[in-house]
């Protein structure tokens, strides 16, 4: 099962933690979840280009992060274990993605739960590897709705790789 993800952070140099804000993940059939974290971040650590661009687009939905590992684990999870597949996770520009969302699920990268690999795969890698211009897949298939607002992307990574599946 393929799923895409995004994240908002706020990142503030290498003194402080990356904190994850929100979170969205949509699976290759559309069904999504969307949340903001109700711990774990403080808007008083958020730039002003973050208040601006990312915490208008939140998403009502709040979970602590326990809250999250636990609803992931029972979507994400429970759908591996049953088909008995590990998943598939794409990004884009999905560095800081990944490690949120793997620090989410798991204190260390080797206590993730078995249905998690240990790497995302990155749409901007797969359109270097297939020769494929970053303008012409953004030209093909716009950004859905708003930018920054993590189900917004996650959406537009979704619509970008089916579109670059099909070429």
């Amino acid at each position: 099962m393929r799923y895409y993800i995004d994240t908002e952070f706020n990142e503030n140099g290498y003194k402080q933690p990356i904190e994850l804000i929100s979170l969205a993940i949509i699976d290759q059939y559309g069904t999504s979840l969307h949340v903001q974290l109700s711990d774990g971040w403080s808007l008083d650590n958020s730039s002003e280009w973050v208040k601006t661009n990312v915490i208008p687009h939140l998403p009502k939905l709040k979970m602590t992060r326990a809250e999250l590992r636990n609803a992931i684990d029972t979507w994400i999870g429970f759908k591996a274990f049953q088909n008995n597949e590990r998943s598939e996770f794409w990004g884009y520009y999905a560095d800081y993605d990944w490690v949120l969302f793997c620090q989410l699920l798991a204190d260390r990268m080797v206590d993730l739960p078995a249905y998690m690999p240990h790497y995302c795969n990155d749409l901007v890698q797969e359109c270097k590897a297939r020769g494929v211009f970053l303008h012409e897949l953004k030209n093909a298939v716009p950004q859905m709705g708003t930018a920054h607002d993590a189900l917004d992307d996650a959406t537009t990574l979704w619509a970008r790789h089916e579109w670059l599946l099909k070429r």
